[in-house]
């Protein structure tokens, strides 16, 4: 009997120590697992830390910038006067992997205009960076700024044109005056005449092509660009004589019924009718004499673009010699 309770206190022993060894060997399993996700965790939260410091460094590709836009855009929008010149963007270009920017503008004299002296200069507004910049003619009206190393964190690029009479302008902008909220206060204090010209870096797309280039593709692009202005001007003109013309049956039709009606009037009432037919008879001769002057005007808009597509096969053909030397 006694034999009996200590084999059965042996074996509630064992059962003690077997419940002590799968709790522990269930201790560790949970601890591994444990471990296992922790290492998952602090594993995701790094991940977490650098993408969002990556996000926030790219943000400026990824994020648009919410601050107003100051750009004086291309075209007609760009138009401003200084010293009775236009003066008007008509292309501008930049490619961020070289730092090189362009622009190209137009500038619209009087006939009298002579002597005048034209230079630009440009800077970067946020970072108080003067650009270095090359100010070149391409022909009597078209001008190219040329900008390198420009800074690939650049916002805004303030250009400065200015214009005399006399000698080359002394433009005054300096890293004081790269603000683009001060920009009255800046004319103010220039001796020189001169305009101020805005990009934003929102308003204007990398270029990869965009490069320096030589004076014949500059002569190709304003050719084209005058080819394309002079082409608007003749179409406005035909469609303007075009209209005109289908006015002159109902001016015609109208003489014919006043003549009739005179049958039925009395002498007053003819003589006011006969002062209507006269005057509508004056202004058809006027009219077909601003006609004759716009097919005159459409006429020398033809030699003009005859004479621009000359020049722009010539410029093409010096490109392509100097590439075979």
């Amino acid at each position: 009997m006694a034999d009996k309770e200590k084999k059965s206190g042996k074996k509630g022993l064992n059962s003690i120590f077997d419940l002590f060894e799968l709790l522990e060997k269930k201790a560790v399993k949970r601890w591994k697992k444990m471990k296992a996700k922790t290492d998952k965790f602090f594993m995701i939260m790094a991940l977490c830390t650098v993408s969002i410091f990556g996000f926030l460094y790219y943000s400026r590709t990824i994020f648009s910038d919410d601050s107003t836009i100051t750009d004086s855009g291309i075209g007609l929008v760009s138009k401003t006067q200084i010293k009775g010149t236009t003066i008007e963007i008509v292309a501008r270009n930049y490619n961020a992997a070289n730092g090189y920017g362009e622009v190209l503008f137009r500038f619209d004299q009087p006939a009298l205009a002579v002597g005048n002296q034209f230079d630009a200069i440009a800077g970067e507004a946020k970072l108080k960076t003067m650009i270095e910049t090359k100010f070149e003619q391409v022909s009597d009206q078209y001008y190219v700024l040329k900008m390198f190393n420009i800074p690939s964190k650049w916002q805004q690029i303030v250009i400065d044109v200015g214009v005399t009479s006399e000698r080359k302008p002394e433009l005054n902008q300096s890293l004081d005056t790269l603000d683009v909220t001060k920009l009255d206060e800046k004319k103010e204090q220039s001796n020189t005449e001169q305009v101020t010209f805005v990009m934003d870096y929102r308003s204007i797309e990398s270029n990869s092509k965009a490069e320096e280039k030589e004076e014949e593709d500059y002569i190709i692009q304003y050719t084209l660009i005058e080819i394309g202005y002079i082409e608007k001007l003749m179409e406005t003109n035909k469609e303007s004589i075009e209209k005109t013309e289908k006015n002159f049956a109902l001016l015609e039709q109208k003489i014919e019924k006043l003549e009739q009606e005179k049958k039925y009037q009395t002498e007053a009432d003819q003589v006011k009718a006969n002062s209507e037919i006269q005057s509508i008879q004056n202004n058809i001769i006027e009219t077909k004499k601003l006609i004759d002057k716009t097919n005159e005007t459409v006429t020398e808009l033809q030699l003009k673009k005859e004479k621009l597509i000359e020049r722009n096969h010539d410029a093409e053909q010096t490109k392509n010699l100097k590439k075979s030397e």
